[in-house]
Parts: C-alpha cells; sequence; structure tokens
C-alpha cells in the first residue's frame, strides 16, 4: 500500500470514504470499553474485601509505641504502616515517610520541593536558568509528566537488558550540573518488563554527579509484584548508595496500590536522615510583628555567601516590614540591599579565607 503521502487527492478521499465507513461499523457495536492501564480487574478487588472486617468500634486504635491514630500526630506515618513498607521497599522502618495513597503524588511534592526550595543547601531550580532530567525510554508517562510540568529539559536514555544505558548517564551527569535527576522503575519495568541488574544499581549509587543536588528518583511500584513462581530480587538503592558513600543519592517510592484495593491503599517515600530532616530557612512575623525564623537552612562552602546574603536581605525587608508596621523609619540601609549584601558578602569571604588557613 502507498503512503498518504504518495496519493493523489482522489485517491486520499476515497480513502477517507472507506476508514469512515469500517469507523461507523465499529459504533454501531456500541461497544463501552474501560482502556485504562494498570486497573485490578473486580476478581483482583473482591480478594481484599475481607480488609474491612479486621477493624471495628472495639479495636484498639493506640500504635505499638503508644500513639492514638485516631488523633493528631504520627507526622511520619503509623509506626506499623512504616514496618509494612519497609518490609515492601526492603529498607529501614526509620527511612519510611508514609503519606496518603498515590506514590505519583509523593513523587510530584518531591520534584516540587526540589524547584522551590532546593536539596541539601543548593539553589532552588526554580532559580536556575535550566534544568534537565534523565529519563529511561521506553518509561511512564506519568513521570514524564511531572517533569514536563516544571519546564525541565527532558533528556532520553536508552533501554538494554539489564537497564538503563549507564555509560550514557555516567558521562552526562558527571559533566552536566544542570542534571538534577532521573527517573528509574527498577523491577519490572514498563513495557518491556526489564529489571536492573545488580550492576547496573551499583553503577547508579556510585554516580559522581556534577550537581550536588541531583537525586535518582527510584519508583519501586512493582516491588512485590511478582507474575510467575521466579521472584526477581533487585538490589536495595538506599543501602547501595550508603557503601558508595552517596547516602542522599536516592529517593525511593513506593505503594500498596496494585496489592489491595487501587487507590485507596497507602505509599511511602524512603530516604536518608539528611533528605528527610532538610527544611528550609522560613522567616515571618508572628501576630506581635516579632520576625520568626521557622527552621535553619543546611548550606555548603559552595553555597554559604549566596544563601548567606539571601538571608540577610530577607531579613532587612522583613525589618522594613515591621518598621512600616509601627509607623517607624529604617535609616540605616533605606532600600540600599544590594550594596550592604555585596559588603556583607565581601567580608564573609574573607572569613572563609582566614578559616581556610587556620
Amino acid at each position: 500500500m502507498k503512503k498518504y503521502s504518495e496519493l493523489s487527492q482522489d485517491e486520499l478521499i476515497k480513502e477517507k470514504e472507506v476508514l469512515s465507513n469500517e469507523y461507523k461499523k465499529w459504533q454501531a457495536k456500541g461497544l463501552k470499553l474501560d482502556m485504562s492501564r494498570g486497573k485490578p480487574s473486580v476478581e483482583q478487588l473482591n480478594l481484599s474485601m475481607p480488609i474491612f472486617d479486621i477493624l471495628d468500634g472495639k479495636s484498639l486504635m493506640r500504635c505499638m509505641n503508644g500513639v492514638e491514630t485516631r488523633n493528631y500526630g504520627c507526622l511520619e506515618g503509623i509506626v506499623e504502616a512504616q514496618h509494612l513498607m519497609a518490609e515492601i521497599m526492603d529498607c529501614q522502618p526509620e527511612q519510611v515517610i508514609v503519606c496518603g495513597n498515590s506514590s505519583l503524588n509523593i513523587m510530584f511534592d518531591t520534584v516540587a520541593r526540589g524547584y522551590m526550595f532546593g536539596f541539601g543547601g543548593c539553589t532552588p531550580w526554580c532559580k536556575l536558568e535550566k534544568v534537565k532530567w534523565l529519563c529511561p525510554v521506553p518509561g511512564y508517562d506519568r513521570h514524564f509528566a511531572i517533569t514536563q510540568h516544571f519546564g525541565f529539559e527532558m533528556i532520553n536514555i536508552p533501554m538494554n537488558d539489564d537497564g538503563p544505558d549507564m555509560d550514557m548517564i555516567e558521562d552526562l551527569v558527571s559533566k552536566d550540573d544542570s542534571i538534577k535527576g532521573i527517573w528509574c522503575v527498577p523491577k519490572y519495568s514498563n513495557p518491556q518488563g526489564i529489571v536492573y541488574s545488580d550492576e547496573v544499581v551499583r553503577r547508579m549509587a556510585n554516580l559522581k554527579p556534577a550537581a550536588k543536588d541531583f537525586r535518582i528518583f527510584w519508583d519501586n511500584a512493582y516491588a512485590v509484584h511478582h507474575l510467575y513462581k521466579e521472584k526477581c530480587k533487585i538490589l536495595n538503592i538506599l543501602h547501595e548508595c550508603e557503601e558508595a558513600d552517596n547516602p542522599s543519592l536516592a529517593f525511593e517510592f513506593a505503594s500498596t496500590s496494585k496489592i489491595t484495593f487501587a487507590g485507596g491503599g497507602i505509599a511511602a517515600i524512603a530516604c536518608n536522615n539528611a533528605n528527610k530532616e532538610y527544611r528550609w530557612v522560613r522567616f515571618s512575623l508572628d501576630e506581635e510583628h516579632d520576625i520568626v525564623c521557622a527552621a535553619d537552612a543546611i548550606v555548603n562552602e559552595e553555597t554559604v555567601f549566596d544563601e548567606v546574603v539571601e538571608l540577610i536581605v530577607r531579613m532587612m525587608r522583613i525589618v522594613d516590614t515591621v518598621y512600616e508596621i509601627e509607623h517607624q523609619t529604617l535609616k540605616c540601609y533605606p532600600g540600599n540591599y544590594t550594596a550592604f549584601a555585596k559588603r556583607k558578602k565581601e567580608d564573609y569571604e574573607k572569613q572563609l579565607k582566614d578559616y581556610r588557613r587556620q
């Protein structure tokens, strides 16, 4: 058959009529097909129905650590849920934060956290001229939709039989500090069902990115979803990162959505303590117009100058606001933030040089 580009106008019109008639035949059948991917059958959902009979009004509602589950608290999740997800994710319970029912939502929030606040004291991605992301292909379209949403430049990484092309990944991340992350589905990766080999996992954990805030987004969506008697096992990425002296390199994600009820399970993220505890500095004014610092920033030698300058500028602006509220005038540096910040940066540079000499 000729290509459409090779057909004459009359031939194209005739072809359209043929296809239209074929389309009408299918319409006449009145089919109502659900083509959604990954939706469990009714029979599979019925397997989990006994869950609803486990708890009743007489059940104990306290965790093993004494926390009342019906009340506020458990910011990292019910401790029993942490243990459950740690078993699924092959990590330690203290590394787990249990969230809602969608691991994809946690991934979006984690990318947004890097975009708005940055990781490890580095500049928030929203302040950078360009952010790039590695995308093994073929891969999960909803992963790609997240990074597309934030305007990242996505770089295709070919898939081999044992995982993504590590030669290409190692070369790219070592040379380009605008590359901030990579999507990974290490087990039964769609659509080929590829399982990452031990070598690939170890090489991933041993990456030496030019960007200190580069992160592996390890979506272990099919951790226990074995289709055959032979169960594939992969190395634990968090453990391998610790062994490679890259403890903050990876975030791992998982959920029970395809184990019990789709959209009705629990989801979790696992990472090391530095990634769990990191917060950005947030200054605000309380009801009495006092300046409040909500948390401490984590900075390194490369970012300390810029971060300190930014904090000074924020403080000056807040002080201006306080004085304006109190109907007073700030006369020290009225509006001249740039010159003041420049002088302070020079002071800090001199202090750091003196510190290094010591």
